[in-house]
């Protein structure tokens, strides 16, 4: 802020002292009162300038200069989608929530950021990455699509290739997905849900994958009659085992985004790349802030913790894996994608998992609408958004 430098005699300073000393001679000082009051004046000048030249950017504009920003680049904000009504379930009237706290500061600044990039493939994921929280990808179909020249245009230019029908089922007979092998070109363009014509040259796909996760700690494991391992759920059905589908994100209660943890992120053919990546999945996965953890009840006279309070497993004596074909002599074997914990042999105590469960989103449909809607906001003109939902 400016200070008030001139209206405390900084023009009456500038003066000769000649000047002063005869001013002084005169009653009541006339021209040191007449610049007082000039620099009044132009202080409040200085101070206006400063304000409008803060007023340019909307990290530092006056709180009154938000809404004319926000107008002129057209935010509109977006409020949490209300929970309908069961007409088949008696009507509870819960305590009114507080009002949703808008940042309107930081929500203009990422309208203008948008709005500066619009278009591009890293706006159109952030976009829906901050509205839903969901983990996203997006892919411009006309890299991802083959081409062949057209034998009547001379010098066109040559194909990406042709489809390698052996890569067409990735590991464990799951789909690839886009970016990994060439598709051929539909003729429909990507329609209101997302399922038919997802592969046209002009289009731009945006995946987004929108499976909830619920953690649940200290789950207690289940023996098995006549097996070796334990699992989660009494009857030993398989459990899949979730984890944030962005490894960024913060292990919450509750996972907006999640993906399905698979024994094939840990295993490969090159063993020494493997060995790498599997302990750096780990790290990622396993721990007591992480998305699964092993806890054991602490032994009786034990001085690292309580009697009977359960004390996350060490890091080191965890694997993933299969748990009909690995043993670990002295180590705990997870297989995240049955639920099934392999003991060490001779284990008795109880034992207990952290982890996260898949759990339904009723708001998908609607959060989807939303997103389509700002898409279309965001795209260019030439290409056409579609998401595809992938749960």
């Amino acid at each position: 802020m400016t200070k008030a430098r001139f209206e405390k005699g900084a023009l009456y300073g500038l003066l000769p002292a000649v000047v002063r000393h005869r001013d002084s001679q005169i009653d009541g000082k006339p021209l040191e009162k007449v610049l007082k009051q000039f620099g009044q004046q132009a202080d409040l000048l200085e101070k206006k300038i400063e304000e409008a030249n803060a007023n340019f950017f909307v990290e530092t504009c006056d709180p009154q200069a938000l809404p004319y920003i926000a107008d002129l680049i057209g935010y509109r904000p977006i409020l949490p989608l209300q929970p309908k009504e069961d007409a088949s379930q008696p009507k509870i009237v819960p305590p009114p929530d507080p009002p949703p706290k808008l940042s309107l500061r930081r929500d203009v600044a990422k309208t203008i950021w948008a709005r500066r990039r619009k278009g591009t493939p890293e706006v159109l994921g952030s976009i829906v990455s901050f509205i839903t929280g969901w983990h996203t990808a997006v892919f411009e179909n006309n890299r991802e699509v083959v081409t062949t020249p057209s034998v009547r245009s001379d010098g066109a230019p040559r194909s990406q290739g042709t489809p390698d029908l052996r890569k067409l089922v990735g590991r464990n007979h799951r789909d690839q997905g886009p970016g990994l092998i060439p598709r051929v070109a539909t003729l429909r363009r990507v329609d209101a849900n997302g399922a038919r014509g997802r592969w046209h040259p002009l289009d731009v796909v945006v995946e987004a994958r929108s499976q909830r996760a619920r953690l649940n700690e200290n789950w207690r494991l289940h023996a098995i009659a006549g097996k070796s391992y334990l699992a989660v759920r009494e009857n030993g059905h398989k459990q899949k085992l979730y984890a944030p589908a962005n490894e960024f994100a913060d292990a919450t209660r509750i996972l907006e985004s999640a993906r399905a943890v698979y024994l094939s992120d840990f295993v490969g053919s090159d063993k020494a790349c493997f060995e790498e990546k599997k302990i750096a999945l780990k790290e990622r996965l396993y721990g007591t802030d992480r998305a699964i953890c092993l806890y054991q009840s602490a032994p009786v006279g034990s001085p690292a913790a309580v009697p009977g309070t359960p004390v996350a497993i060490d890091a080191a004596l965890v694997t993933f894996g299969n748990v009909a074909d690995t043993t670990i002599a002295g180590g705990w074997v997870i297989d995240p994608e049955r639920g099934w914990i392999q003991p060490p042999h001779g284990n008795r105590d109880p034992v207990f998992l952290r982890c996260y469960v898949a759990c339904n989103s009723s708001a998908s449909a609607e959060i989807e609408g939303a997103v389509r809607t700002r898409l279309n906001e965001h795209v260019p003109m030439e290409a056409r958004t579609g998401v595809v939902h992938r749960s």
